[in-house]
């Protein structure tokens, strides 16, 4: 494989257009509430899923072994 060619991410080609921002300046709150929202629902997902654990485990009768069949 000798002869393949470079990709189009080549340094070159990055550094060869001017940059700009792919977002509307107005729109950067936005993007910062969203980021907010997103990690608290993750922080709560991982609060209660340890807590509801034992109940579901116990409503659907289950265990931590198996038995072998």
């Amino acid at each position: 494989m000798s002869g393949v060619a470079k990709q189009p991410c080549d340094e070159g080609v990055i550094l060869s257009k001017e940059a700009k921002s792919p977002c509307a300046p107005n729109i950067a709150p936005w993007v910062l509430a969203a980021t907010i929202l997103g990690s608290s629902m993750t922080f709560i997902d991982e609060t209660a899923l340890p807590v509801a654990s034992p109940a579901v485990q116990s409503a659907l009768g289950a265990t931590a072994v198996a038995p072998n069949r």
